[in-house]
């Protein structure tokens, strides 16, 4: 300890029977220890020495775990009326800094003449962890019931809200989140309480923003044909909807020097094509074959000289997507197809 610390022993120094708390320091009879961070106390029960105090201890931690430490506080219940106050009392309620690790981790304001609870939450970085209680002021705060808890294997509790959150269903969930409590429960001292959360946190469900995309393979390896393949590297067929698109990745051989890209099946299909990122038709980088007709499917014909702007990297990924001409229409029947990249090196 630093300072004036003083160990005072009584059953319960507050009361509150019909009106504000008083103190019940006669007798001074045995019971629960608690600590006086601020002066020295006479045998009549009361403060002399107005000098701030704090009291430190360590304890075996783990690194970057997670821990609680719980303590009750309170203002000295003294009553002064009628008469003047020691000498260095001061007026304003009595703080007390809580620091682990030698920084500060809350202030607490002592505003009653009773005992409250506090808590907080804090991570270690060691395997040995200090523990301080300072007073800031010189009418030092009451302590007692110091705790502290390893927080290992917490649970979770789940709530849901007063109201559905459906209407949020499809918009940003970017911004301030406000979780709002209420503690009215019968007893409670002071009443109503402040109520106080630990933490928290929301877990969002997010849709699918990107459309997945089938990597095309080898099948056997030796081939010089790459495809959607089955475990006996037979062709897949794929099939597509209205405006939807499907994707393909392709791995280009790093000694390759040409690509032709098929795609057949029923419909009337189109070929998108980028290097850099999944196609649209529209986004920057997207190259669109659609120069044959229903059922006449499509080829694109790569290679690192052409077309220009697209040209083939060898041993880089491009990308391919393919779609019906009309996406438009969402009555449209569905368009089977086949996708096929053949490289040839």
């Amino acid at each position: 300890s630093t300072g004036q610390v003083q160990v005072f022993t009584t059953p319960n120094p507050f009361i509150t029977a019909g009106g504000p708390p008083v103190a019940v320091w006669q007798p001074h009879s045995s019971g629960t220890n608690f600590l006086v961070l601020n002066g020295a106390w006479d045998s009549s029960g009361v403060i002399t020495n107005w000098v701030p105090g704090g009291i430190a201890t360590n304890f075996n931690s783990r690194a970057n775990g997670r821990y609680r430490v719980s303590f009750l506080t309170a203002r000295d219940p003294t009553m002064f009326s009628g008469a003047a106050r020691p000498p260095g009392y001061a007026t304003n309620p009595p703080v007390l800094v809580v620091m682990t690790n030698g920084a500060v981790a809350t202030n607490i304001i002592a505003t009653g003449a009773y005992w409250q609870t506090n808590m907080l939450t804090f991570q270690t970085a060691e395997t040995a962890t200090s523990l301080e209680f300072r007073s800031f002021t010189t009418n030092g705060v009451f302590l007692d019931l110091v705790q502290v808890t390893e927080l290992v294997d917490e649970r979770e509790a789940y709530f849901l809200p007063e109201e559905s959150l459906k209407p949020f269903t499809g918009e940003n969930a970017f911004g301030n989140w406000t979780l709002e409590i209420l503690d009215n429960r019968f007893g409670l001292q002071p009443s109503p309480r402040l109520p106080l959360a630990l933490i928290w946190k929301l877990d969002f469900v997010f849709a699918n923003t990107n459309p997945p995309a089938i990597p095309l393979t080898f099948c056997p390896p030796t081939t010089n044909v790459a495809s959607v393949y089955d475990p006996n590297c037979g062709l897949v067929t794929h099939t597509v909807a209205g405006d939807e698109i499907k994707y393909f990745i392709v791995e280009v051989p790093r000694r390759a020097t040409m690509g032709t890209n098929i795609l057949s099946g029923a419909g009337d299909l189109v070929l998108l094509y980028n290097r850099d990122g999944l196609p649209t038709g529209s986004q920057p980088g997207d190259f669109i074959d659609n120069a044959n007709g229903a059922n006449a499917g499509e080829t694109l014909l790569l290679t690192t000289n052409s077309p220009p702007g697209f040209e083939l990297r060898p041993g880089q990924r491009y990308y391919r997507g393919w779609r019906t001409s009309m996406p438009a229409k969402p009555t449209r029947s569905p368009s089977a197809s086949r996708s096929t990249a053949r490289i040839r090196i």
